[in-house]
């Protein structure tokens, strides 16, 4: 079984790699990419769902009474990164719809 800082190591992995993933989107939906950056948020949600599951777990380990954990600064660091990928992907999103919007009205050029 993988030790308490190994799981929220995992976490900030995954939200960290969605958090990337989202901006890329971003990144190729201002070059007219759109069919790319879809595909960049659809990782992003991946791994964002990743973090989210092995967050949930260590919750109900607690909440079960399997898990006393003690907040550690670790702990924390990993809560701040899944809950930022979370805003993150969600403006990702956004602005990925509003690249496409302008481009479709003639408001946005491709390089």
């Amino acid at each position: 079984m993988a030790t308490m800082e190994q799981l929220i190591f995992t976490i900030i992995l995954h939200a960290g790699q969605a958090k990337n993933e989202a901006m890329e989107a971003v990144e190729l939906a201002m070059d007219g990419q759109m069919e790319q950056a879809e595909e960049k948020l659809a990782a992003a949600r991946k791994e964002l769902d990743m973090a989210h599951s092995l967050h949930s777990e260590l919750i109900a380990k607690e909440a079960g009474g399997e898990l006393t954990a003690t907040p550690s600064l670790l702990m924390v660091h990993g809560q701040n990164h899944l809950m930022s990928g979370v805003t993150e992907l969600q403006l990702s999103g956004t602005i990925v719809k509003l690249c496409g919007k302008l481009r479709d009205n003639g408001c946005l050029e491709t390089e």
